[in-house]
């Protein structure tokens, strides 16, 4: 067996662990990566062409036919789903993907640098358009989130397949995953059911994020008071972990998972329209189709007038043809506008500092 350097073996499922040694003797330079990932991800460099990949070990769910989706999905060429380069079952329990190491980072880092309006709709566009090539193929995902979705030149990608599922049913229904509570769609806490419907659901939480809307990834920021109260009281494990699970379904169920009021103000009444229904408890309510799920993406780009962004200073910004319009936070509550169109920064004349909704409503 090849020894495995800068990777502890001794944490790792012996089926991985064999596995790693098997690939060493055609990469070399192994990396672990897993940053909080469903399953064990390592980085590793091609012996041969010198190329860096990604290598993700996924656990199949029991009592199911773990590994039918990976020759599928290697059939796949889109710009928006990540290329796999192979494919393959470990044992009953694991199988593996490799695929390009992208260093340009996941939609979580794109998150956290502020993204501008336009750019938000740009990039949910482009992860439908890969959903659309699963869907053909009666794939569905489970687990659209930011940290699944790398990008490439600014294009974003499908990344991770380790919830893949084939539909089989004859209602396109299958069980939803055990991945990624807080993204769970409704029907899935209700009924555990998951449809391609469920994928349109996870994409409106990512277009709510990439918009600014604060999303908590640590579940105990869900619990109010009152739960926090219950959950002290609790005295093992399980039982709190049953808890804050219960407390994620019940807001999920509730529509409350989301909170639109924590958009940034200049996000206009469109683009909160398509989060809703994309969204949406009630699948009549929510898109059907790839059809219904870009149109309703048109419709929110449609209705933003220019671009819009904020900075870490809280800064908004905005910009109509070369004509750019801060707002800047002056203490209080109030914002001072001022307008640049080619000459610096000139406060606009005829205002006065004032809240930011209302130095809004002459730009939306």
């Amino acid at each position: 067996m090849i020894e495995l350097q800068n990777i502890d073996t001794g944490n790792l499922p012996k089926a991985i662990s064999l596995s790693l040694a098997d690939l060493a003797e055609h990469y070399a330079d192994f990396g672990e990566n897993n940053d909080g990932m469903n399953g064990h991800l390592f980085s590793a460099t091609n012996k041969v062409s010198n190329a860096e990949v990604a290598i993700k070990y996924y656990y199949g769910e029991p009592g199911e036919r773990r590994h039918d989706e990976p020759r599928i999905l290697q059939e796949i060429n889109s710009p928006n789903i990540i290329n796999i380069h192979e494919a393959r079952n470990v044992d009953d329990e694991w199988a593996y993907f490799i695929t390009p190491w992208r260093a340009g980072g996941n939609l979580d880092q794109r998150i956290a640098a502020k993204c501008k309006l336009r750019e938000a709709i740009s990039l949910v566009t482009n992860i439908a358009h890969g959903l659309s090539e699963l869907h053909q193929r009666n794939l569905v995902h489970r687990d659209i989130k930011p940290a699944n979705i790398v990008l490439h030149n600014n294009i974003p990608e499908i990344a991770d397949f380790g919830s893949v599922k084939l539909l089989t049913d004859v209602n396109g229904e299958t069980t939803a995953s055990r991945h990624t509570l807080i993204y769970k769609p409704p029907e899935a806490f209700i009924n555990e059911t998951y449809t391609k419907q469920g994928d349109y659901y996870q994409l409106g939480c990512v277009l709510y994020q990439l918009c600014g809307g604060t999303f908590p990834y640590d579940a105990m920021e869900y619990l109010n008071r009152n739960d926090l109260a219950a959950f002290r009281k609790l005295d093992d494990d399980f039982s709190r972990s049953k808890f804050v699970d219960d407390v994620i379904s019940r807001k999920s169920k509730s529509s409350k998972m989301l909170d639109m009021s924590s958009l940034p103000p200049y996000v206009p009444n469109a683009v909160k329209k398509c989060i809703r229904d994309l969204t949406a408890i009630a699948l009549e309510r929510r898109p059907n189709s790839i059809g219904a799920v870009n149109s309703c993406l048109s419709n929110a780009l449609n209705g933003i007038k220019g671009d819009w962004w904020h900075d870490n200073d809280g800064i908004i910004h905005h910009q109509l043809n070369n004509v750019r319009v801060v707002f800047s936070p002056v203490g209080d509550g109030l914002y001072m506008v001022e307008k640049n169109k080619g000459h610096g920064f000139r406060r606009v004349p005829k205002t006065t500092d004032a809240p930011i909704g209302e130095l809004l409503k002459s730009f939306m």
